[in-house]
């Protein structure tokens, strides 16, 4: 593996503007060493999230609809440890991280742009 750093200050200004714009580029590019091995790319998100939830599961648990991240967690919880489905057991998910659900968590708290890294 070459390090980058040199190449990136010799041949790559717009690269450059851009670790200056983003660091965590650099920082996520950095290996123990100190130097950096990758090159990343910011893509602006410009996809729209929402969450469902079960408002009958809400009623049946005497919950009101979240408005806060921490309310939330709280319904999460209470989903997966009071039995809203009534089967008799602790069997359900609080909240599906699946397909687009983390995104959700993310834009509530202000993470609203994706960093991938290509090496």
């Amino acid at each position: 593996m070459l390090p980058l750093d040199d190449l990136v200050k010799q041949y790559a200004p717009n690269y450059t503007k851009m670790l200056e714009k983003y660091p965590i580029l650099r920082k996520i590019g950095t290996k123990p060493d100190g130097k950096m091995y990758e090159i990343g790319r910011v893509i602006p998100s410009t996809m729209q999230v929402a969450v469902f939830i079960r408002t009958d599961w809400l009623k049946k648990l005497s919950l009101p609809i979240p408005q806060t991240p921490e309310d939330l967690l709280k319904v999460a919880k209470a989903f997966t440890e009071q039995d809203p489905d009534g089967n008799g057991k602790k069997d359900t998910y609080g909240y599906s991280l699946a397909y687009l659900g983390d995104e959700a968590i993310d834009a509530m708290h202000g993470n609203t742009m994706f960093i991938k890294m290509t090496s």
